[in-house]
Protein backbone atom coordinates (compact mmCIF):
# COMPACT_ATOMS: atom_id res chain seq x y z
CA UNK A 1 0.00 0.00 0.00
CA UNK A 2 1.32 3.44 -0.91
CA UNK A 3 0.54 6.46 1.20
CA UNK A 4 0.68 9.96 -0.27
CA UNK A 5 1.59 12.79 2.07
CA UNK A 6 1.13 16.49 1.53
CA UNK A 7 4.14 18.71 2.23
CA UNK A 8 4.30 20.20 5.68
CA UNK A 9 2.03 23.25 5.86
CA UNK A 10 0.12 22.32 2.70
CA UNK A 11 -3.57 21.42 2.59
CA UNK A 12 -5.86 19.95 -0.02
CA UNK A 13 -7.88 22.61 -1.84
CA UNK A 14 -11.48 22.77 -0.72
CA UNK A 15 -14.02 24.80 -2.68
CA UNK A 16 -15.81 27.38 -0.54
CA UNK A 17 -18.26 30.22 -0.96
CA UNK A 18 -18.55 33.09 1.49
CA UNK A 19 -22.08 34.13 2.48
CA UNK A 20 -22.30 37.32 4.55
CA UNK A 21 -18.93 36.57 6.13
CA UNK A 22 -19.52 32.84 6.73
CA UNK A 23 -17.43 30.34 4.72
CA UNK A 24 -19.58 27.53 3.37
CA UNK A 25 -17.50 24.49 2.34
CA UNK A 26 -18.54 22.35 -0.61
CA UNK A 27 -20.80 19.63 0.80
CA UNK A 28 -22.25 21.83 3.55
CA UNK A 29 -25.41 23.84 4.03
CA UNK A 30 -26.36 26.92 6.02
CA UNK A 31 -29.48 26.49 8.18
CA UNK A 32 -29.86 30.27 8.60
CA UNK A 33 -27.98 33.46 7.77
CA UNK A 34 -25.13 33.73 10.24
CA UNK A 35 -25.75 30.19 11.45
CA UNK A 36 -23.24 27.35 11.75
CA UNK A 37 -22.67 25.36 8.54
CA UNK A 38 -23.61 21.68 8.70
CA UNK A 39 -22.66 18.77 6.49
CA UNK A 40 -25.28 17.83 3.90
CA UNK A 41 -25.07 14.10 4.51
CA UNK A 42 -26.85 11.41 2.52
CA UNK A 43 -30.03 13.41 1.86
CA UNK A 44 -30.93 17.02 1.15
CA UNK A 45 -31.68 18.93 4.35
CA UNK A 46 -35.33 19.84 4.87
CA UNK A 47 -34.61 23.37 6.02
CA UNK A 48 -31.80 25.63 4.81
CA UNK A 49 -31.16 29.05 3.29
CA UNK A 50 -28.05 28.07 1.33
CA UNK A 51 -26.60 24.74 0.22
CA UNK A 52 -23.26 24.34 -1.59
CA UNK A 53 -22.38 21.17 -3.43
CA UNK A 54 -20.21 20.45 -6.48
CA UNK A 55 -19.77 24.14 -7.24
CA UNK A 56 -23.52 24.79 -7.19
CA UNK A 57 -25.01 27.14 -4.60
CA UNK A 58 -28.75 26.76 -4.00
CA UNK A 59 -30.44 29.73 -2.33
CA UNK A 60 -33.71 28.94 -0.60
CA UNK A 61 -35.51 32.05 0.73
CA UNK A 62 -32.17 33.57 1.74
CA UNK A 63 -32.38 37.04 3.29
CA UNK A 64 -29.23 39.04 3.99
CA UNK A 65 -30.42 42.24 5.60
CA UNK A 66 -27.41 43.08 7.77
CA UNK A 67 -24.68 44.23 5.37
CA UNK A 68 -22.19 45.22 8.05
CA UNK A 69 -19.34 43.07 9.30
CA UNK A 70 -18.69 40.04 7.08
CA UNK A 71 -21.26 41.10 4.50
CA UNK A 72 -20.05 44.68 4.21
CA UNK A 73 -18.27 44.22 0.86
CA UNK A 74 -19.99 41.17 -0.65
CA UNK A 75 -23.23 39.40 0.05
CA UNK A 76 -21.91 36.25 -1.63
CA UNK A 77 -18.30 35.83 -2.83
CA UNK A 78 -16.74 32.83 -4.61
CA UNK A 79 -13.16 32.56 -5.90
CA UNK A 80 -14.05 30.17 -8.73
CA UNK A 81 -16.89 29.42 -11.15
CA UNK A 82 -20.25 29.55 -9.40
CA UNK A 83 -23.72 28.38 -10.40
CA UNK A 84 -26.55 29.82 -8.32
CA UNK A 85 -29.93 28.07 -8.27
CA UNK A 86 -32.82 30.19 -6.97
CA UNK A 87 -35.62 28.69 -4.91
CA UNK A 88 -38.27 30.79 -3.22
CA UNK A 89 -37.77 34.53 -2.76
CA UNK A 90 -34.20 35.60 -1.98
CA UNK A 91 -33.09 39.07 -0.89
CA UNK A 92 -29.62 40.59 -0.50
CA UNK A 93 -29.49 44.10 0.95
CA UNK A 94 -32.02 46.90 0.83
CA UNK A 95 -32.33 50.45 -0.45
CA UNK A 96 -30.57 51.79 2.63
CA UNK A 97 -28.10 49.01 3.47
CA UNK A 98 -26.28 46.88 0.92
CA UNK A 99 -22.86 45.32 0.24
CA UNK A 100 -20.46 48.08 -0.79
CA UNK A 101 -19.04 46.11 -3.72
CA UNK A 102 -21.39 43.40 -5.01
CA UNK A 103 -24.39 41.34 -3.95
CA UNK A 104 -23.04 38.21 -5.70
CA UNK A 105 -19.51 38.01 -7.11
CA UNK A 106 -17.77 35.09 -8.77
CA UNK A 107 -14.10 35.46 -9.60
CA UNK A 108 -14.81 32.89 -12.31
CA UNK A 109 -18.02 32.52 -14.33
CA UNK A 110 -21.34 33.31 -12.64
CA UNK A 111 -24.43 31.38 -13.80
CA UNK A 112 -27.97 32.05 -12.54
CA UNK A 113 -30.66 29.36 -12.76
CA UNK A 114 -33.83 28.28 -10.98
CA UNK A 115 -37.51 29.11 -10.73
CA UNK A 116 -37.22 31.39 -7.69
CA UNK A 117 -36.55 35.10 -7.41
CA UNK A 118 -33.67 37.32 -6.33
CA UNK A 119 -33.88 40.94 -5.26
CA UNK A 120 -30.35 42.26 -4.86
CA UNK A 121 -28.85 45.63 -4.00
CA UNK A 122 -25.16 46.36 -4.40
CA UNK A 123 -22.94 49.41 -4.08
CA UNK A 124 -21.10 48.77 -7.32
CA UNK A 125 -22.69 45.61 -8.74
CA UNK A 126 -25.59 43.29 -8.04
CA UNK A 127 -24.19 40.43 -10.17
CA UNK A 128 -20.50 40.30 -11.12
CA UNK A 129 -18.60 37.52 -12.89
CA UNK A 130 -14.90 37.95 -13.66
CA UNK A 131 -15.20 35.22 -16.31
CA UNK A 132 -18.65 36.23 -17.52
CA UNK A 133 -22.29 36.19 -16.43
CA UNK A 134 -24.88 33.73 -17.74
CA UNK A 135 -28.56 34.11 -16.84
CA UNK A 136 -30.67 31.11 -17.80
CA UNK A 137 -33.80 31.55 -15.67
CA UNK A 138 -35.18 33.16 -12.53
CA UNK A 139 -36.98 36.36 -11.58
CA UNK A 140 -34.27 38.97 -10.94
CA UNK A 141 -34.66 42.50 -9.59
CA UNK A 142 -31.25 44.18 -9.41
CA UNK A 143 -30.11 47.60 -8.16
CA UNK A 144 -26.55 48.97 -8.22
CA UNK A 145 -24.30 51.37 -10.10
CA UNK A 146 -23.85 48.52 -12.60
CA UNK A 147 -26.44 45.84 -11.69
CA UNK A 148 -25.20 43.22 -14.20
CA UNK A 149 -21.45 43.49 -14.66
CA UNK A 150 -19.68 40.87 -16.79
CA UNK A 151 -16.31 42.42 -16.03
CA UNK A 152 -12.92 41.10 -14.90
CA UNK A 153 -11.79 43.50 -12.19
CA UNK A 154 -8.24 42.15 -12.27
CA UNK A 155 -7.80 42.50 -16.05
CA UNK A 156 -10.06 45.56 -16.25
CA UNK A 157 -11.95 44.33 -19.29
CA UNK A 158 -15.48 43.29 -20.14
CA UNK A 159 -16.39 39.61 -20.46
CA UNK A 160 -19.12 37.51 -22.06
CA UNK A 161 -22.73 37.98 -20.99
CA UNK A 162 -25.48 35.59 -22.08
CA UNK A 163 -29.18 35.82 -21.28
CA UNK A 164 -31.28 32.88 -22.44
CA UNK A 165 -34.24 33.11 -20.07
CA UNK A 166 -35.70 34.65 -16.95
CA UNK A 167 -37.34 37.95 -16.13
CA UNK A 168 -34.76 40.59 -15.31
CA UNK A 169 -35.00 44.17 -14.07
CA UNK A 170 -31.56 45.83 -13.98
CA UNK A 171 -31.94 49.36 -12.57
CA UNK A 172 -28.52 51.00 -12.73
CA UNK A 173 -27.26 54.29 -11.40
CA UNK A 174 -24.96 54.58 -14.43
CA UNK A 175 -25.31 51.51 -16.69
CA UNK A 176 -27.83 48.70 -16.25
CA UNK A 177 -25.94 45.97 -18.13
CA UNK A 178 -22.16 46.10 -18.75
CA UNK A 179 -20.20 43.49 -20.73
CA UNK A 180 -17.66 42.82 -23.46
CA UNK A 181 -19.52 40.56 -25.87
CA UNK A 182 -23.20 40.00 -25.08
CA UNK A 183 -25.75 37.51 -26.43
CA UNK A 184 -29.47 37.66 -25.65
CA UNK A 185 -31.43 34.68 -26.97
CA UNK A 186 -34.44 34.65 -24.63
CA UNK A 187 -36.01 36.03 -21.49
CA UNK A 188 -37.41 39.44 -20.68
CA UNK A 189 -34.80 42.11 -19.88
CA UNK A 190 -35.67 45.61 -18.71
CA UNK A 191 -32.63 47.76 -18.00
CA UNK A 192 -31.85 51.41 -17.38
CA UNK A 193 -29.07 53.79 -16.34
CA UNK A 194 -28.25 57.48 -16.39
CA UNK A 195 -25.58 56.80 -19.04
CA UNK A 196 -26.98 53.77 -20.87
CA UNK A 197 -29.25 50.81 -20.39
CA UNK A 198 -26.77 48.44 -22.07
CA UNK A 199 -23.06 48.91 -22.73
CA UNK A 200 -21.06 46.29 -24.66
CA UNK A 201 -17.41 47.00 -25.39
CA UNK A 202 -17.49 44.48 -28.24
CA UNK A 203 -20.55 43.00 -29.99
CA UNK A 204 -24.10 42.71 -28.66
CA UNK A 205 -26.11 40.01 -30.44
CA UNK A 206 -29.86 39.68 -29.92
CA UNK A 207 -31.49 36.60 -31.47
CA UNK A 208 -34.54 36.25 -29.22
CA UNK A 209 -36.29 37.43 -26.11
CA UNK A 210 -37.67 40.82 -25.25
CA UNK A 211 -35.44 43.80 -24.38
CA UNK A 212 -36.40 47.23 -23.06
CA UNK A 213 -33.45 49.57 -22.53
CA UNK A 214 -33.49 53.16 -21.27
CA UNK A 215 -30.58 55.53 -20.80
CA UNK A 216 -30.10 59.21 -20.08
CA UNK A 217 -27.38 59.35 -22.72
CA UNK A 218 -28.46 56.53 -25.00
CA UNK A 219 -30.43 53.35 -24.49
CA UNK A 220 -27.81 51.01 -26.01
CA UNK A 221 -24.13 51.87 -26.55
CA UNK A 222 -22.04 49.08 -28.09
CA UNK A 223 -19.11 48.53 -30.43
CA UNK A 224 -21.21 46.51 -32.86
CA UNK A 225 -24.82 45.32 -32.87
CA UNK A 226 -26.32 42.25 -34.53
CA UNK A 227 -30.04 41.41 -34.59
CA UNK A 228 -31.38 37.96 -35.44
CA UNK A 229 -33.75 37.51 -38.37
CA UNK A 230 -36.80 37.34 -36.06
CA UNK A 231 -35.82 40.34 -33.92
CA UNK A 232 -37.37 43.70 -34.73
CA UNK A 233 -36.92 47.18 -33.31
CA UNK A 234 -40.26 48.09 -31.72
CA UNK A 235 -39.01 51.44 -30.38
CA UNK A 236 -35.76 53.28 -31.05
CA UNK A 237 -35.44 53.73 -34.78
CA UNK A 238 -32.46 52.25 -36.62
CA UNK A 239 -29.03 51.00 -35.62
CA UNK A 240 -26.53 53.75 -36.38
CA UNK A 241 -22.77 53.28 -36.43
CA UNK A 242 -20.94 56.44 -35.43
CA UNK A 243 -17.39 57.57 -34.75
CA UNK A 244 -16.57 59.28 -31.51
CA UNK A 245 -14.94 62.67 -31.18
CA UNK A 246 -11.34 63.14 -32.33
CA UNK A 247 -9.27 66.12 -31.17
CA UNK A 248 -6.81 67.20 -33.87
CA UNK A 249 -4.53 70.05 -32.76
CA UNK A 250 -7.16 71.41 -30.42
CA UNK A 251 -9.90 71.40 -33.04
CA UNK A 252 -12.84 69.04 -32.58
CA UNK A 253 -13.68 66.89 -35.59
CA UNK A 254 -16.68 64.61 -35.73
CA UNK A 255 -17.22 61.65 -37.99
CA UNK A 256 -20.00 59.20 -38.64
CA UNK A 257 -20.77 56.24 -40.88
CA UNK A 258 -24.07 55.18 -42.34
CA UNK A 259 -24.81 51.79 -43.86
CA UNK A 260 -27.62 51.51 -46.38
CA UNK A 261 -28.24 48.47 -48.55
CA UNK A 262 -24.90 46.98 -47.54
CA UNK A 263 -23.00 50.12 -48.63
CA UNK A 264 -21.10 52.14 -46.00
CA UNK A 265 -20.73 55.89 -46.44
CA UNK A 266 -18.33 58.08 -44.47
CA UNK A 267 -18.87 61.63 -43.24
CA UNK A 268 -16.90 64.36 -41.48
CA UNK A 269 -18.47 67.26 -39.63
CA UNK A 270 -17.87 70.43 -37.68
CA UNK A 271 -17.61 70.85 -33.94
CA UNK A 272 -21.35 71.45 -33.78
CA UNK A 273 -21.83 68.05 -35.36
CA UNK A 274 -24.69 69.15 -37.57
CA UNK A 275 -22.90 69.99 -40.83
CA UNK A 276 -21.63 66.71 -42.28
CA UNK A 277 -20.14 66.15 -45.72
CA UNK A 278 -19.34 62.82 -47.34
CA UNK A 279 -15.66 61.89 -47.59
CA UNK A 280 -13.70 58.87 -48.76
CA UNK A 281 -13.00 55.90 -46.51
CA UNK A 282 -9.27 56.66 -46.65
CA UNK A 283 -9.82 60.27 -45.57
CA UNK A 284 -12.17 59.13 -42.86
CA UNK A 285 -9.73 56.58 -41.45
CA UNK A 286 -6.95 59.13 -41.65
CA UNK A 287 -9.04 61.61 -39.70
CA UNK A 288 -9.86 59.29 -36.84
CA UNK A 289 -6.32 57.87 -36.67
CA UNK A 290 -4.75 61.30 -36.29
CA UNK A 291 -3.21 62.20 -32.88
CA UNK A 292 -6.24 62.19 -30.65
CA UNK A 293 -7.36 62.18 -27.06
CA UNK A 294 -10.08 59.63 -27.87
CA UNK A 295 -11.34 57.99 -31.02
CA UNK A 296 -13.21 54.86 -31.97
CA UNK A 297 -16.38 53.37 -33.37
CA UNK A 298 -19.71 53.01 -31.58
CA UNK A 299 -23.17 51.78 -32.46
CA UNK A 300 -26.43 53.09 -31.09
CA UNK A 301 -30.07 53.51 -32.11
CA UNK A 302 -31.68 56.63 -33.51
CA UNK A 303 -34.55 57.99 -35.56
CA UNK A 304 -32.19 60.65 -36.90
CA UNK A 305 -29.74 60.42 -39.80
CA UNK A 306 -27.22 62.54 -37.90
CA UNK A 307 -25.92 60.84 -34.78
CA UNK A 308 -22.58 61.53 -33.17
CA UNK A 309 -20.84 61.04 -29.87
CA UNK A 310 -18.68 63.68 -28.22
CA UNK A 311 -15.87 62.63 -25.93
CA UNK A 312 -15.63 66.25 -24.81
CA UNK A 313 -18.82 66.08 -22.80
CA UNK A 314 -19.29 62.28 -22.94
CA UNK A 315 -22.62 62.60 -24.66
CA UNK A 316 -24.56 61.24 -27.62
CA UNK A 317 -26.47 63.63 -29.85
CA UNK A 318 -29.70 62.40 -31.46
CA UNK A 319 -29.42 58.91 -29.99
CA UNK A 320 -32.60 57.13 -28.83
CA UNK A 321 -32.99 57.16 -25.03
CA UNK A 322 -35.37 54.16 -25.24
CA UNK A 323 -35.05 51.00 -27.31
CA UNK A 324 -37.48 48.08 -27.33
CA UNK A 325 -36.50 44.89 -29.15
CA UNK A 326 -38.96 42.06 -29.72
CA UNK A 327 -38.85 38.61 -31.28
CA UNK A 328 -41.29 37.54 -33.94
CA UNK A 329 -42.90 34.16 -33.33
CA UNK A 330 -41.86 31.40 -35.71
CA UNK A 331 -45.48 30.34 -36.22
CA UNK A 332 -46.91 33.78 -36.87
CA UNK A 333 -48.92 34.00 -40.07
CA UNK A 334 -47.47 37.43 -40.82
CA UNK A 335 -45.13 36.55 -43.69
CA UNK A 336 -44.52 39.98 -45.17
CA UNK A 337 -41.29 40.35 -43.15
CA UNK A 338 -42.10 43.89 -42.10
CA UNK A 339 -41.70 45.49 -38.70
CA UNK A 340 -45.37 46.03 -37.90
CA UNK A 341 -46.08 45.84 -34.21
CA UNK A 342 -47.67 42.59 -33.08
CA UNK A 343 -49.81 42.70 -29.95
CA UNK A 344 -48.77 40.91 -26.78
CA UNK A 345 -52.32 40.89 -25.44
CA UNK A 346 -55.49 41.20 -27.54
CA UNK A 347 -59.23 40.88 -27.05
CA UNK A 348 -61.80 43.34 -25.71
CA UNK A 349 -59.16 45.67 -24.30
CA UNK A 350 -58.13 49.26 -24.82
CA UNK A 351 -54.62 49.12 -23.37
CA UNK A 352 -52.21 47.13 -21.21
CA UNK A 353 -49.14 48.08 -19.21
CA UNK A 354 -46.53 45.89 -17.54
CA UNK A 355 -46.66 46.03 -13.75
CA UNK A 356 -43.58 46.76 -11.68
CA UNK A 357 -42.28 43.77 -9.75
CA UNK A 358 -42.09 46.10 -6.75
CA UNK A 359 -45.76 47.11 -6.88
CA UNK A 360 -48.25 46.11 -4.17
CA UNK A 361 -50.47 44.38 -6.73
CA UNK A 362 -47.64 42.21 -8.01
CA UNK A 363 -46.54 41.23 -4.51
CA UNK A 364 -50.12 40.46 -3.48
CA UNK A 365 -50.68 38.22 -6.50
CA UNK A 366 -47.36 36.46 -5.87
CA UNK A 367 -48.46 35.77 -2.29
CA UNK A 368 -51.74 34.37 -3.58
CA UNK A 369 -49.81 32.21 -6.05
CA UNK A 370 -47.94 30.77 -3.08
CA UNK A 371 -51.23 29.67 -1.51
CA UNK A 372 -51.97 27.78 -4.74
CA UNK A 373 -48.67 25.91 -4.50
CA UNK A 374 -47.12 28.10 -7.21
CA UNK A 375 -44.69 30.12 -5.10
CA UNK A 376 -41.72 28.85 -7.12
CA UNK A 377 -43.47 28.79 -10.50
CA UNK A 378 -41.77 30.87 -13.23
CA UNK A 379 -43.50 34.20 -13.84
CA UNK A 380 -44.22 34.76 -17.53
CA UNK A 381 -45.57 38.28 -17.07
CA UNK A 382 -47.77 40.64 -15.10
CA UNK A 383 -49.97 43.45 -16.47
CA UNK A 384 -52.52 46.10 -15.76
CA UNK A 385 -55.18 45.59 -18.48
CA UNK A 386 -57.94 48.07 -19.34
CA UNK A 387 -61.02 46.55 -20.99
CA UNK A 388 -63.53 48.11 -23.37
CA UNK A 389 -67.28 47.77 -23.67
CA UNK A 390 -69.40 45.66 -21.34
CA UNK A 391 -68.54 42.43 -19.55
CA UNK A 392 -67.75 39.64 -20.11
CA UNK A 393 -64.35 40.25 -21.71
CA UNK A 394 -62.21 37.72 -23.52
CA UNK A 395 -58.48 38.33 -23.15
CA UNK A 396 -55.95 36.48 -25.29
CA UNK A 397 -52.32 36.09 -24.27
CA UNK A 398 -50.02 35.48 -27.25
CA UNK A 399 -47.07 33.33 -26.21
CA UNK A 400 -43.74 32.21 -27.59
CA UNK A 401 -43.43 28.80 -29.23
CA UNK A 402 -41.54 27.41 -26.23
CA UNK A 403 -44.79 27.47 -24.18
CA UNK A 404 -46.81 25.30 -26.58
CA UNK A 405 -48.78 22.68 -24.64
CA UNK A 406 -47.86 24.16 -21.26
CA UNK A 407 -50.44 24.68 -18.54
CA UNK A 408 -50.60 28.25 -17.25
CA UNK A 409 -52.24 29.69 -14.16
CA UNK A 410 -53.53 33.22 -14.65
CA UNK A 411 -54.20 35.08 -11.40
CA UNK A 412 -56.53 38.09 -11.31
CA UNK A 413 -56.79 40.58 -8.47
CA UNK A 414 -60.37 41.84 -8.50
CA UNK A 415 -61.60 45.32 -7.63
CA UNK A 416 -62.63 44.25 -4.11
CA UNK A 417 -59.12 42.97 -3.33
CA UNK A 418 -59.99 39.26 -3.62
CA UNK A 419 -58.42 36.91 -6.14
CA UNK A 420 -59.47 34.42 -8.76
CA UNK A 421 -57.41 32.16 -10.95
CA UNK A 422 -57.82 30.57 -14.36
CA UNK A 423 -56.16 27.53 -15.85
CA UNK A 424 -55.34 27.57 -19.56
CA UNK A 425 -53.30 25.33 -21.83
CA UNK A 426 -51.30 27.06 -24.57
CA UNK A 427 -52.75 25.77 -27.83
CA UNK A 428 -51.01 24.95 -31.10
CA UNK A 429 -51.38 28.58 -32.19
CA UNK A 430 -49.41 29.68 -29.14
CA UNK A 431 -52.37 31.33 -27.43
CA UNK A 432 -54.00 31.15 -24.02
CA UNK A 433 -57.34 32.88 -23.45
CA UNK A 434 -59.58 33.62 -20.48
CA UNK A 435 -62.95 35.30 -20.01
CA UNK A 436 -63.37 37.74 -17.14
CA UNK A 437 -66.07 39.98 -15.72
CA UNK A 438 -63.66 42.54 -14.27
CA UNK A 439 -60.17 43.57 -15.28
CA UNK A 440 -56.71 44.41 -14.01
CA UNK A 441 -54.25 43.39 -12.72
CA UNK A 442 -53.14 39.94 -13.92
CA UNK A 443 -50.23 37.62 -13.18
CA UNK A 444 -49.37 34.72 -15.53
CA UNK A 445 -47.25 31.87 -14.18
CA UNK A 446 -46.12 28.62 -15.74
CA UNK A 447 -47.65 25.59 -14.02
CA UNK A 448 -50.90 24.43 -12.51
CA UNK A 449 -52.27 24.72 -9.00
CA UNK A 450 -51.82 22.08 -6.34
CA UNK A 451 -54.50 19.40 -6.17
CA UNK A 452 -56.06 20.86 -3.03
CA UNK A 453 -56.25 24.43 -4.33
CA UNK A 454 -59.70 25.92 -3.92
CA UNK A 455 -61.52 27.10 -7.02
CA UNK A 456 -64.34 28.82 -5.18
CA UNK A 457 -63.18 32.26 -6.34
CA UNK A 458 -62.22 31.25 -9.85
CA UNK A 459 -64.11 31.72 -13.06
CA UNK A 460 -64.42 28.79 -15.45
CA UNK A 461 -61.10 27.85 -16.98
CA UNK A 462 -60.62 27.81 -20.73
CA UNK A 463 -58.35 25.10 -22.04
CA UNK A 464 -57.01 24.92 -25.60
CA UNK A 465 -58.67 28.14 -26.76
CA UNK A 466 -58.74 28.58 -30.51
CA UNK A 467 -59.14 32.28 -31.11
CA UNK A 468 -57.66 32.68 -34.56
CA UNK A 469 -55.23 35.45 -33.56
CA UNK A 470 -51.58 35.39 -34.59
CA UNK A 471 -49.26 35.40 -31.60
CA UNK A 472 -46.25 37.61 -31.04
CA UNK A 473 -45.25 37.47 -27.41
CA UNK A 474 -41.61 38.40 -27.57
CA UNK A 475 -39.92 36.26 -24.92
Amino acid sequence: MMLTFLPVGAAAYVSTVNIAGVDLIDGYYLPSVGGTPAEIGASTPTSYVAMYQDGVLTLNNLEITDCSGGGASYGILCSQDLTVILKGDNVIGSETQYPSTASICSQGTLTIQGSGSLTAYGGYEALNGFGGVHIESGDLTLYAQYPIDAYDNSLEEGCLLTISGGTILADGVYIGVYCGDGTISGGNLSTSGSDAGIYAGKTLTVTGGYVTANGGNTAIFVKDMELGSRVTVRTGGTIRKTVVYTDVEGSAVYGKTETEGGLTKYYEGTTAGNDFSEITEAAFLSSISAPAEESGYASTFSDSDEVYFSMIDDNFVNASPEVVLGTRSTSSRDDDDDDDDEPVITGKITSYEELSRLSKDYKAMKEYADTLGLGDAPVIGTWDIETRGSAPWKIIFHLDAKYLGDTLTIIHEKDDGTFEFFTAVVDKSGEAAITVTSASPFLVVRGKTAGNATTSTASAAEENPNTGFDFGWWF
